[in-house]
C-alpha cells in the first residue's frame, strides 16, 4: 500500500494465492481484495474487516457502487453483489447473485447506481465463424475462410467492441 507521495505505507500478503483484483470504496475507508476464490475487506491500515465465503470460482474483478454500499464481484458464470453498508453497522452481509452462462471478466456500476454491467468472454463469435465458413462453402462451393475470418474477427469484433464501449458512455 503506497501513499499519495509514493512512499510504501504497508506491505502484507492477504492470502496464500495471488491477488487478482483490488478496489477502494468511494470514501477510501475500505479496501476490497480478491485472491483466488476469496474476497476480503480491509481497512487502509491493513486490518481485516471481513472475508466472504469462498466462491465456486476465482474472482476476476471487483467494483464498488458510487455510495459504497455494494461490492460487485465478477466470477465465472455469475456476478455476486455483496451488500457492505448495513453489515458494517452490525448487520449481516447479504449477497445477491446474477447468473450468466459465460465467464464474467469485468464488473462495474453505473454512476447513478441503477445499472450493473459486466464484460463477458466472447466465445460465441469464434464458434459461429467456423459454421459460417462451412455454410458459405456448401452454398457457393467457395471456401472463403480467410476473408470471413478477417471480416468477422478483425472488423466486426473491433467495431462491436467500440460501439459497446461508446453506447454505455452516452447513457
Amino acid at each position: 500500500l503506497w501513499s499519495e507521495a509514493g512512499k510504501l505505507v504497508k506491505r502484507w500478503k492477504p492470502a496464500p494465492t495471488p491477488t487478482q483484483a483490488l478496489t477502494f470504496s468511494p470514501t477510501g475507508d475500505i479496501l476490497a481484495s480478491a485472491a483466488g476464490k476469496v474476497v476480503t475487506l480491509w481497512t487502509p491500515a491493513g486490518e481485516k474487516i471481513h472475508a466472504f465465503a469462498p466462491a465456486a470460482t476465482s474472482a476476476a474483478a471487483l467494483a464498488f457502487d458510487k455510495p459504497g454500499t455494494d461490492l460487485g464481484v465478477a466470477l465465472n458464470g455469475e456476478i455476486a453483489v455483496h451488500r457492505i453498508e448495513s453489515s458494517l453497522r452490525g448487520g449481516r452481509f447479504e449477497t445477491r447473485r446474477y447468473k450468466w452462462p459465460a465467464a464474467c471478466l469485468t464488473v462495474n456500476f453505473s454512476g447513478n447506481g441503477r445499472f450493473l454491467a459486466s464484460g463477458m468472454a466472447m466465445a460465441m463469435p469464434f464458434s459461429v465463424l467456423s459454421d459460417s465458413v462451412d455454410y458459405g462453402e456448401w452454398k457457393t462451393g467457395i471456401r472463403a475462410a480467410g476473408l470471413l475470418t478477417a471480416i468477422g474477427d478483425a472488423f466486426c469484433l473491433k467495431a462491436g467492441a467500440g460501439l459497446g464501449g461508446a453506447f454505455p458512455a452516452r447513457i
